[in-house]
């Protein structure tokens, strides 16, 4: 379980090297009075489901998707959306939300 102390909190920030094709962390101490938010960004494939998805076994965590291609439901082409069977096991926020006529 991903454990983060409030006394001490660590705002997780992930760094992508040009060269790596996995995610690399920078933690970096920070006093926040509420409990932290994570943001996982990077391009498309580069593994940022995967993580999520991790952290989502590990500990108490809500999966909130922020990618405006993926709030619509068919448009699974290109998008590097979650599959149905992990959408099932890992439930995300804001995927599938529209028709693409309702933008």
């Amino acid at each position: 379980m991903l454990k983060i102390k409030l006394t001490l909190s660590y705002v997780f920030i992930p760094k992508l090297y040009a060269m790596s094709s996995t995610l690399k962390l920078s933690v970096f101490k920070a006093t926040i009075s509420k409990p932290p938010v994570v943001l996982l960004m990077g391009p498309t494939a580069s593994g940022k489901t995967a993580l999520a998805c991790e952290w989502y076994k590990r500990g108490d965590v809500e999966l909130i998707s922020v990618d405006s291609a993926l709030i619509y439901r068919d448009m699974n082409i290109g998008t590097a959306k979650p599959s149905a069977q992990e959408l099932l096991e890992f439930p995300h926020a804001l995927i599938n939300i529209l028709n693409p006529t309702e933008s």
